[in-house]
């Protein structure tokens, strides 16, 4: 693995904070709030499944990186081919086999998803700068378009000021060669907030070249105005290298005796691997029309990725994506009980890629170009109907442009351009009823589609595909039905959704190239139950699906990687002697191999494992954090393709020092 060294960085980071904080006049300022990025529906009104993360639960939980958070407390399963959870993917609602694909994660506003079917780095959004994380299960494509079939994740960074300036500095030591450090500052500046945050990880893997380092910078300002007027701005650099250590097969279709191996041969480490770099800009402004009863908002930004990847040549091919977007919405709040919102989502995506390969001896180059553009015009609204009842309602049209250019420096397969065309409509309609206080029952139906990204229909990554564009592949389409309650009391909070899905022309790889395989039903119920009783913590959440192919030689079979039942479950102490343990168990019913979709393959197994996070405060000031991961070391695997294995990780230590000043 490459070795950065990252303390002077830390260090400098140290001067400059120490430097603001001894700036005396700044503390007779008065508290700025700068609001973050809204959800365009107020949470409490919201007919469907959501659950909200807090900065607290992340802290009394001990994570490194968020994805562990939303399995271990929001019941979200993962999967990983590198066995850490940097690189996880998440799987709301069953899909399996490329479900990143089908989840939209925000971060204040900005969709992380790429726009081919690269997993994005959960090191993109470091812990040190989230301030809440809010979970909506189910389809939200009326409400934001592309990627939202089966949820969204929203993820609002840290900004506001408080009466003071404040610096945080965190680092830790765990097993596998792992290290972090973290370093952040807030601060009033200009009548508004600025924030600042430096961070890295590393770690050797729990595998055989199944490590990664990352670097990154975040800077985050923010300015609101007494009427109303906000301007938020946010630049982010992210650099990380990851490395794959493959998968494993046995002669009995065991798991491997040994998880740990490097799976692609011996030698052949140092040609499995992706080196990226990040940088993304994003903006935000809103100013109110207070003659029209309204306000008008501009979100927009633009993101540059650049990485050298290897899966086995001798030479790393190179991948540049630009992104950039822009969403002017108008708000209109002068109808009584009733606010409405029009808008049109802008975006383009450039790609230009350069694939080396080896053939008959010599190397060749491959390098296509491919655009992007997406239109897509909404409107969206909330309407009391009562003091009691709440519909909220919108929808959606987008349209996708896809053109790509062949170029080879091989004069056998000459140059070749294709151009795709999509359209897709969404719709949602829900209604959520306030019983009393704290009862609530809702119901909702989404119309909902997803367009196949860049290399789902252009075989331009290197791969051998029958199709270098397979323009017979269409989008994902489908409906969805929702009926809830949540009930709020006591010392205690219940919710309980039940939910049923058809997806028609659901993708997938059928060992050729992507098509429309077949229809698909999807349906569950989700459980969510938390009690605080005498300072005990005890959080709850429980998921029962079935997803099944329907209408198609496959019909009845289960949809694979998509497991039945999956459970999570933390129990947080009161706090003795400043100290509070967490105990969180998981647990993954057995599903069906990656792949099998004729079912004839043995399922994956299931498996519980149990982690524990252990945190004390040692001053008001300091803090430190000790997590143990898998404690009883259970060997089990989130993914299989063709009976070969992806491990996932065995017993893991981490300790960690927090200082607030």
């Amino acid at each position: 693995m490459r070795r950065v060294r990252y303390e002077v960085v830390l260090l400098l980071a140290l001067g400059g904070s120490a430097v603001w904080a001894d700036d005396g006049p700044v503390f007779e300022l008065q508290p700025i709030t700068v609001s973050p990025y809204q959800l365009p529906f107020a949470v409490e009104e919201f007919p469907g499944s959501m659950e909200v993360l807090t900065r607290e639960d992340l802290a009394a939980t001990g994570v490194q990186s968020l994805s562990e958070a939303l399995e271990s407390v929001a019941n979200i399963p993962m999967t990983s081919f590198s066995g850490n959870a940097a690189n996880a993917e998440v799987d709301l609602r069953g899909y399996g086999e490329n479900s990143g694909l089908r989840t939209l994660i925000l971060v204040d506003g900005q969709p992380l998803n790429r726009v081919d079917m690269g997993t994005p780095s959960w090191l993109e959004i470091p812990v040190g700068r989230v301030e809440r994380v809010e979970v909506l299960r189910g389809p939200q494509t009326a409400r934001f378009g592309n990627y939202a079939t089966g949820g969204v994740i929203n993820i609002v960074t840290r900004l506001d000021a408080a009466d003071a300036p404040q610096t945080q500095l965190e680092a830790g030591l765990g097993s596998d060669a792992t290290f972090w450090a973290r370093a952040s500052h807030r601060r009033p500046l200009l009548r508004g907030a600025i924030s600042v945050q430096l961070e890295h990880n590393e770690t050797d893997g729990y595998r055989e070249n199944g490590g990664y380092e990352a670097d990154s910078v975040g800077v985050n300002y923010g300015r609101q105005s007494v009427d109303g007027s906000l301007l938020r701005l946010g630049l982010f650099y992210l650099d990380s290298f990851t490395e794959f250590p493959g998968p494993l097969s046995t002669a009995d279709g065991r798991f491997p005796d040994n998880p740990r191996a490097f799976g692609y041969g011996e030698g052949q480490e140092d040609r499995y691997f992706s080196d990226n770099q990040k940088v993304t800009f994003d903006a935000a402004a809103i100013r109110p029309v207070t003659a029209w009863d309204s306000r008008l908002e501009l979100r927009g930004g633009a993101t540059w990725r650049s990485m050298d990847y290897s899966f086995g040549e001798p030479l790393p091919s190179i991948n540049e994506q630009t992104t950039v977007w822009a969403t002017p919405e108008w708000t209109y709040e002068g109808f009584e009980h009733q606010t409405w919102s029009v808008g049109v989502d802008l975006r383009r995506a450039d790609l230009s890629v350069e694939v080396r390969q080896q053939l008959a001896g010599r190397i060749f180059s491959v390098e296509p170009t491919l655009e992007q553009q997406i239109a897509a015009p909404f409107i969206a609204g909330e309407i009391k109907l009562a003091e009691d009842w709440t519909l909220i309602t919108a929808a959606r049209g987008e349209f996708h442009h896809l053109e790509m250019d062949f170029d080879t420096v091989d004069p056998v397969t000459g140059t070749q351009r294709e151009t795709g065309r999509n359209r897709g409509f969404a719709a949602q309609l829900g209604v959520r009823w306030q019983a009393r206080p704290g009862l609530s029952f809702w119901t909702r139906y989404d119309r909902l589609y997803r367009f196949p990204v860049t290399d789902e229909i252009a075989a331009y990554q290197g791969y051998a595909l029958p199709d270098r564009f397979n323009s017979e592949l269409g989008p994902e389409r489908g409906h969805n039905g929702e009926i809830g309650a949540a009930w709020a009391g006591g010392a205690g909070t219940l919710s309980v959704n039940v939910f049923a899905q058809r997806l028609d022309g659901e993708i997938v790889f059928d060992g050729q190239q992507n098509t429309n395989l077949a229809a698909t039903r999807r349906v569950g119920t989700e459980l969510s139950y938390r009690h605080t009783w005498y300072g005990w913590d005890l959080r709850l959440a429980y998921t029962w699906l079935e997803a099944k192919f329907v209408d198609s030689r496959f019909e009845d079979n289960k949809v694979p990687l998509a497991t039945p039942h999956s459970l999570s479950s933390t129990l947080t102490t009161p706090r003795w002697l400043r100290s509070r343990l967490a105990t969180t168990v998981l647990y993954r019913h057995g599903m069906i191999e990656g792949s099998d979709f004729a079912n004839t393959q043995p399922e994956i197994p299931g498996w519980t494992v149990v982690n524990l996070a252990l945190t004390t405060e040692l001053t008001p000031s300091l803090t430190t954090f000790i997590r143990l991961n898998n404690i009883f070391d259970r060997q089990y695997a989130t993914l299989k393709f063709y009976g070969a294995w992806y491990p996932a990780p065995g017993r893991q230590a981490r300790a960690g020092l927090q200082w607030t000043f």
